[in-house]
């Protein structure tokens, strides 16, 4: 029996990857050739985004001028697109996964194994005096009982729907494991590298968008590239120092050196989202949520929501937030009502 796919999310980089795998699973003899793609279902200039997909093979509303291949199928019903799915890829915003999975309780096989691209965190408060900071793969791990790896890295969807040459790290605790993830997105403009230090690569992901927020302040604001250079350098030392505090010490710096790392920092802090439509939003004078709603189909900006559950992390946890000044400063200006002109001067003193 041929094993069966489902994407878990259809917005620009999950039709991405699904067209990358569709590609690697084309006449496998392993692999089911159609792969399953589950589509939020929503009306486009007066039709429905699947029936659009499935008939034009392409994604207009995130994807558009990019043909995906026909052994892709969108379906708008999650029960339906997870149905006998033996590997599920799960590229879902943060403000989506913990819902979706609820609705995906009870139609699972119970050894189906999933993937995370999800590049988020999560402040959870345990109790008065402490709390845990948990990464999207925990929530899909706590809600389904599945195994999950994660993959991140510099991967720009346009670029990788356009076939251009990219890398990525997969965590993966289990060896067994790495040939499946392999096959379905190894290729050869996509190069896979492997790695069993599964949290500090799911951290990278989630840290460098704090980052990267930074960087579209300092563009927003026309502070040029040697502060930019500035603020990355100092966003990289404190992702390190974020990561060895949560990990107690016992974590795997070589990861920062990584694809999800260092080159994931860089490719984001210049190409990413976050960045651009963080720089919109430094250049009007407009809420937040409204240049969201504009610039980002009014979805959830990873990097600012990802510095409001660090830094109430670290405040449970008591820590010395002067140790995080570049943190702190990008949460002032999103969620302490800093003004944004202040940022620079905010973060001086650390440079």
């Amino acid at each position: 029996m041929k094993k069966k796919i489902c994407v878990v999310g259809s917005g620009k980089w999950g039709t991405a990857v699904a067209k990358l795998i569709a590609e690697n699973v084309d006449q496998s003899e392993v692999y089911s050739e159609k792969v399953h793609l589950y589509v939020y279902e929503e009306i486009f200039r007066g039709e429905k985004l699947s029936d659009i997909i499935n008939r034009n093979h392409t994604n207009p509303k995130h994807l558009p001028h990019v043909k995906i291949p026909n052994n892709i199928e969108a379906i708008p019903c999650i029960e339906s697109a997870i149905q006998d799915a033996d590997i599920l890829v799960f590229v879902l915003r943060q403000q989506f996964l913990a819902e979706t999975c609820d609705k995906m309780k009870g139609f699972i096989k119970k050894e189906a194994i999933g993937i995370s691209l999800t590049k988020s965190i999560y402040h959870h408060t345990a109790d008065a005096n402490h709390g845990e900071l948990r990464t999207a793969s925990d929530v899909i791990r706590d809600k389904l009982q599945i195994d999950v790896s994660v993959l991140m890295g510099p991967n720009l969807a346009d670029e990788i729907a356009k076939e251009k040459f990219s890398e990525t790290t997969i965590g993966c605790k289990d060896q067994t494991l790495f040939p499946i993830w392999k096959d379905i997105f190894s290729s050869s403009y996509f190069v896979v590298r492997f790695c069993k230090s599964v949290r500090e690569v799911e951290l990278c992901g989630a840290l460098k968008n704090i980052v990267a927020a930074a960087s579209g302040i300092c563009d927003g604001l026309r502070y040029g590239e040697n502060c930019k250079a500035a603020i990355i350098r100092l966003g990289f030392q404190e992702m390190k120092e974020f990561i060895k505090l949560l990990m107690a010490g016992q974590y795997d710096d070589s990861v920062l050196w990584e694809p999800c790392g260092f080159a994931d920092l860089i490719a984001t802090c210049y190409g990413g989202v976050t960045r651009k439509v963080v720089e919109q939003f430094a250049q009007s004078k407009k809420t937040l949520r409204e240049v969201e709603k504009e610039h980002f189909n009014g979805m959830v900006l990873e990097g600012p929501e990802n510095v409001k559950q660090a830094y109430h992390w670290l405040q449970a946890e008591k820590q010395e937030l002067n140790k995080f000044p570049l943190l702190g400063a990008v949460y002032g200006v999103f969620h302490d009502g800093k003004p944004i002109e202040s940022f620079i001067e905010t973060l001086k003193e650390s440079f």
